[in-house]
């Protein structure tokens, strides 16, 4: 159970990160759960393979966050989190894990708490699985563009911000979409252009044309 003091410092954390304020009783039934962990300098405490599920949030020290092949996709800071993916365990998310950095403290919510929370704020849980969303796609995006070395975690990010959810049904996409949309994002699923063409989280953004498009196994589409 965090100090007074910490409980202030972390009441102030999850509710910029939860994007939504709790009443204070559910706050403070809330803080009941959370467990601080302080790992060793250098330790790799965290994989999202073999992880315990739920949402770490840096109070003290950093968080280097390193994909697959161990290169650094980011550093986080007091008031950072992680461990959103974890959340939605059916999805098969791209793995990340992190390591732990001098006088880390973070601040570890379970899952079945946040499963809960979520179910009573379905806001809290649309923003959660959107910021999964965007780190997957973070990823996918960092992996395509690794070898040309010209962008970043933060920039990904804040690009991906600016673009809007959108789950599409099997078969023709509404024309009213194709109007008002110019870059498409494909999360999950392909997209297929009469002539063949096909898009996919592989071929992950492409510039759309006034032409059909029909959809293939219940693609995620992110449109700007």
């Amino acid at each position: 159970m965090p100090s007074v003091f910490d409980q202030q410092q972390l009441g102030q954390t999850l509710t910029r990160f939860l994007g939504e304020k709790l009443a204070n009783q559910e706050m403070q039934s809330f803080m009941k759960a959370v467990e601080i962990i302080k790992p060793p300098v250098a330790k790799l405490f965290w994989q999202a393979t073999t992880g315990k599920a739920g949402i770490y949030l840096v109070l003290t020290g950093k968080v280097r966050l390193l994909d697959r092949s161990n290169n650094l996709i980011t550093t986080l800071n007091p008031g950072g989190g992680f461990g959103e993916t974890s959340l939605f365990a059916k999805e098969l998310w791209l793995p990340y894990a992190a390591r732990a950095s001098s006088n880390l403290q973070i601040a570890y919510l379970p899952s079945e708490i946040l499963q809960g929370l979520m179910n009573k704020h379905p806001r809290i849980g649309d923003r959660l699985r959107k910021q999964a969303e965007m780190w997957d796609l973070m990823l996918t995006l960092l992996h395509q563009y690794q070898e040309q070395n010209s962008t970043s975690a933060e920039g990904i990010l804040q690009a991906l911000s600016v673009f809007e959810r959108h789950d599409l049904e099997l078969g023709s996409v509404n024309a009213k979409l194709r109007q008002d949309s110019k870059l498409w994002l494909v999360h999950r699923g392909e997209l297929q252009h009469p002539d063949g063409c096909l898009r996919n989280q592989q071929k992950a953004s492409h510039c759309l044309r006034s032409c059909n498009w029909t959809t293939q196994s219940h693609p995620r589409r992110i449109p700007s």
